[in-house]
């Protein structure tokens, strides 16, 4: 007796079954905004031409003006508060930069030829997390200006599962959606990426249903031969 009837009805259950067992989508989310990111570094490592980034520990020194020579640490937005120059931002830029950009600011009204040090005393690692659908799922340093895409690359690419449109990224209390995709074909901008950021690549339904049917196919073909 041949069982051609099953077929189809099974397929069908398997489409129903993986309706019903879906998780629900998350509300959709802004879309990420490029921005400028903190880099890894060590102290040990560190030149004039590494990045600073928030919480690094910046020593300020002004040639023969001890009172505006002074020890400060990079808060959570980039930025410093000095004496007379008030707040400057400093994230993303040498300790070079640094220098010249708070020179010319003291040169605007204060001084004539200003000689300003900016040594990085202590400098902060920065890490981002990828988890989900990626071949491999960890923590990972963080490198100099990193995108969207060089973090997946670390994370040894997506699996076949994934859903490349839709793809997660965490940073602090906020929530955005990263369509990879559009980013491959030049649609979107390869965002980049921040200290701390947490990276998730969700499972995509449709490809979990599809491979549910190549993978019960072969069995069921087998029971023509009945």
């Amino acid at each position: 007796m041949r069982y051609y009837w099953l077929l189809p009805l099974t397929v069908f259950n398997v489409w129903g079954l993986s309706a019903c067992t879906s998780v629900p989508r998350p509300a959709p989310a802004p879309y990420l905004p490029t921005v400028t990111v903190p880099v890894q570094r060590s102290v040990q490592a560190y030149t004039g031409h590494d990045q600073i980034s928030s919480q690094d520990l910046l020593e300020i020194s002004v040639y023969k003006v001890p009172d505006l020579s002074k020890t400060v640490r990079v808060d959570d937005f980039g930025n410093i508060t000095l004496p007379l120059i008030g707040v400057v931002s400093v994230a993303g830029k040498t300790s070079i930069e640094v220098e010249q950009l708070l020179a010319q600011r003291l040169s605007q009204d204060y001084m004539h030829n200003p000689q300003v040090n900016v040594l990085v005393k202590e400098a902060t690692r920065s890490r981002f997390s990828v988890d989900g659908e990626v071949v491999k799922p960890g923590i990972y340093p963080m490198a100099s200006s990193m995108t969207f895409l060089q973090a997946m690359a670390a994370a040894g690419g997506t699996t076949k599962l994934s859903d490349n449109r839709r793809a997660i990224l965490y940073r602090g209390n906020q929530r955005y959606m990263v369509n990879l995709e559009a980013i491959r074909l030049g649609y979107m901008p390869d965002p980049v990426i921040q200290a701390d950021d947490r990276i998730v690549f969700v499972q995509s339904n449709e490809k979990v249903t599809a491979e549910t049917i190549s993978t019960l196919l072969p069995a069921l073909g087998s029971l023509r031969s009945y």
